[in-house]
């Protein structure tokens, strides 16, 4: 925890993912807990393959699209708007419409950004 100086209550610790829509965002893969706020919270994957009239919808999409990991290496929920994180402190926050600064900021531990209100 002293490596979190951005301050716990402003860091991400664990954030939503929908397995069905990603093979790498999640804590059972063999790789580690892994994912990125490089990419937009809940982000349309937009796979060429998927844009067709078999997938009109994001949800199949996203379903179709679930090996894309370089488009699809984020974090995803089911929920209107947002996701729920878990912060470094413990607790526990529906993050929903903030600017992709502020949400890429939450995730670092280091960098010392000043976050407002979110």
């Amino acid at each position: 925890m002293k490596d979190v100086r951005d301050g716990t209550s402003n860091t991400f610790a664990i954030g939503e993912a929908v397995p069905r829509w990603t093979t790498h965002t999640w804590w059972w893969w063999m790789n580690g807990s892994t994912g990125t706020c490089g990419i937009p919270l809940n982000a349309n994957v937009q796979n060429p393959a998927c844009l067709t009239a078999a997938f009109p919808s994001k949800i199949a999409q996203l379903e179709c699209a679930w090996g894309d990991w370089p488009n699809n290496y984020s974090f995803f929920s089911q929920h209107v708007g947002g996701a729920h994180f878990s912060m470094a402190d413990g607790s526990t926050r529906f993050i929903n419409n903030i600017s992709f600064d502020t949400y890429r900021q939450l995730a670092t531990i280091d960098r010392r950004e000043p976050i407002g209100d979110f």
